[in-house]
């Protein structure tokens, strides 16, 4: 059920239902197009006031922060290839 918009800014995967134990089960689009697998960790930030928040694999959070430090400092299964 993956759409995108017009812009190309946002693609829609659907809706998720929260479990009783708080849990959302991600689309298999998205983790396929993210190259998610289960055991990997995800960031989730929100922006203060506001309900919308995101997701962002801690693999490119490690590349983002790469780019900043020297390779000495990220750990050797984040770096890029």
């Amino acid at each position: 059920m993956k759409k995108q918009n017009r812009e190309e800014e946002m693609i829609v995967y659907g809706t998720v239902k929260v479990s009783d134990k708080g849990q959302i089960a991600l689309p298999v689009e998205l983790r396929k197009d993210l190259d998610i697998a289960r055991g990997d960790q995800l960031l989730i930030v929100r922006k203060k006031n506001s309900g919308t928040f995101a997701f962002m694999t801690m693999k490119e959070v490690m590349k983002s922060i790469q780019d900043l430090w020297v390779d000495d400092f990220v750990p050797e299964e984040f770096r890029s290839k």
